[in-house]
């Protein structure tokens, strides 16, 4: 049987966490990047899942070795790695991190944790236009005070929107600005992190 070497490992496990944890498409990848034949005898699921075990529980792609307590991957070297990928890239899944860096999933997540990272997840709940965010910022005053009076027709709404808006006192508008400043600074202070007990008022 064929001796594996040091990078056959490294592109076989690469590309199992590059495709979702997928065998098939680790194999597929790994005949692509050594140009072997589709029907070729080259590499089994079972191999893959070894190496890949092998790596989650050591650390390493190597040969797991016989004896003694396994490394942890959560190696300083690891770590600096792990905060270079993040800090190149903040909006990288855990999963695209760990294949980046060569540095288990589960790993990657408790290397996380300790750095004080939260993994970034999509969730795209509706498209926002360019203006979206001013509409939002004064709607959300404007409704407070439009919808005091109901208003029986669209038209008769769209009219008392518009007094408001023209309503709006130049106080107002500069204590919005410095409340808004006011979380600029904490967001900063708390290095981006969740802002707590922060009030939100006009």
């Amino acid at each position: 049987m064929e001796q594996w070497n040091f990078r056959e490992y490294v592109v076989a496990v690469r590309a199992y966490y590059r495709h979702g944890d997928s065998l098939v498409e680790a194999i597929r990848e790994f005949r692509r990047h050594f140009n072997l034949a589709p029907r070729a005898d080259a590499l089994s699921k079972h191999a893959i899942r070894t190496w890949v075990q092998n790596f989650e529980e050591t650390g390493s792609v190597g040969k797991k070795k016989s004896s003694g307590r396994p490394r942890s991957a959560r190696t300083p070297e690891n770590v600096e790695a792990v905060k270079a990928s993040v800090l190149r890239s903040p909006h990288r899944s855990v999963r695209k991190v760990a294949a980046a860096v060569i540095v288990s999933h589960r790993s990657v997540q408790r290397i996380f944790y300790e750095l004080k990272f939260h993994p970034y997840k999509l969730q795209l709940v509706q498209e926002l236009k360019n203006n979206d965010h001013l509409l939002r910022r004064q709607f959300g005053y404007l409704k407070s005070v439009v919808y005091n009076t109901r208003s029986t027709t669209l038209a008769e709404l769209r009219r008392r929107i518009k007094e408001e808006i023209a309503a709006i006192q130049t106080d107002t508008l500069l204590r919005a600005m410095r409340n808004f400043q006011d979380r600029l600074a904490e967001c900063i202070r708390q290095d981006g992190h969740h802002l707590l007990n922060v009030i939100y008022k006009m």
